[in-house]
């Protein structure tokens, strides 16, 4: 975090003998301490919902968002509306599997995942072909 971030963190936590003290008040020295920070801010958060950590943290301006598990980012609304999991067809057994979609959305290439998967060397003639040309 810059020095910024972290005083208006130390602020809100109720910290704010951190923000200058030895250890804490650069970044490098965080980086070097990053146990003793974690420790710090895992003491203001364990007695906060996710959320509430989230409201408070956008309050002051720190970007932040919680972190989920495989199966919440299969489900998450934003993800699923900018195309981020892709269903596709594993060839080798049948079923749909979910994908990570690609992040690069530009004009001339969509940035699609692919809609299936192919069985080992299912692609080769096609592949072959591009070779060739």
């Amino acid at each position: 975090a810059t020095d910024d971030h972290w005083a208006k963190l130390c602020e809100l936590i109720g910290k704010k003998d951190l923000i200058t003290k030895q250890g804490f008040a650069t970044n490098p020295q965080r980086v070097a301490n990053s146990k003793k920070v974690d420790v710090v801010v895992e003491e203001w958060t364990k007695c906060r919902s996710i959320n509430e950590c989230i409201e408070l943290l956008s309050r002051i301006g720190i970007a932040c968002g919680p972190i989920l598990t495989v199966p919440q980012l299969k489900v998450h609304g934003n993800l699923l509306h900018r195309g981020m999991i892709a269903h596709a067809l594993d060839e080798s057994d049948g079923k749909y599997v979910d994908i990570p979609g690609s992040p690069l959305k530009i004009s001339v290439a969509a940035g699609r995942a692919a809609k299936r998967i192919p069985k080992p060397d299912g692609d080769r003639a096609a592949l072959s072909l591009l070779s060739a040309s």
